[in-house]
């Protein structure tokens, strides 16, 4: 629920009170003067069987909620880490970068299908920087059957060295200007020789990349039921 009226979404945080998960903000932490790590702590966490991938939804302003991915989620001392990318480009951005140490948040969730596949023992990630939440959350805890992975970050210049600040397994691509996505689609052609039956692919950030990227996949032949797509923006949209 991207957007709804002032009205209904009070009316909503009054009514579904079992929805909504009262957190406090306990930690603040800056990797890079855009990269925001943020701990939301409350005692409702502690109920919460969280899988990696899954999302969180948060009301950003009074008509409008953003869904983020957690980093880690810890359900014995009930808190959870979220990873912002604070590209100043809409109210989500403007409102996680004003978050500070003690703010009261409801949260809703978590939720999502975006899973990885018990059968997989390779994983190709592939994103860019507002996905860097996701996959390294991906990352610590993969299935036991996982013995390899590829995880991909495109990113812009500043931005190539955040997934090491964070201590998460990536190869940073450099965006090339004016088309985004046309360096992951490189890569993927160049070392996607065959399809095979044991390698999942999780495909995140921009949608028409993560469109590009798949269309790429099946012509080699890999089956749909191997990938997983998780659009995060779209150029000239709001509220993914």
């Amino acid at each position: 629920m991207p957007r709804m009226p002032k009205w209904l979404a009070d009316f909503s945080e009054k009514t579904f009170k079992a929805a909504y998960k009262q957190t406090v903000i306990t930690e603040v932490e800056y990797y890079a003067p855009k990269l925001k790590r943020i701990r939301y702590q409350g005692d409702a966490l502690r109920s919460i069987e969280w899988k990696p991938a899954q999302e969180v939804e948060f009301r950003v302003t009074d008509t409008e909620y953003r869904h983020y991915t957690p980093m880690y989620w810890n359900k014995e001392k009930g808190y959870t880490d979220v990873l912002f990318y604070l590209h100043g480009k809409g109210p989500g951005s403007t409102w996680a970068s004003e978050l500070k140490v003690n703010d009261e948040l409801l949260l809703i969730g978590p939720g999502g299908k975006f899973i990885i596949p018990d059968n997989s023992s390779r994983m190709v990630m592939m994103g860019d920087e507002t996905t860097l939440s996701t996959f390294y959350g991906m990352q610590q805890q993969l299935p036991g059957g996982v013995t390899n992975i590829h995880c991909l970050i495109e990113c812009e210049a500043e931005a190539m060295g955040w997934p090491e600040k964070i201590g998460m397994k990536a190869i940073p691509l450099q965006t090339i200007p004016s088309f985004p996505g046309r360096i992951q689609e490189e890569w993927l052609r160049q070392h996607l020789q065959t399809a095979d039956s044991a390698t999942a692919y999780f495909l995140s950030g921009n949608a028409n990349t993560i469109k590009n990227l798949r269309r790429i996949l099946v012509s080699t032949g890999v089956p749909g039921a191997q990938i997983r797509m998780k659009p995060y923006w779209l150029e000239g949209k709001k509220g993914l």
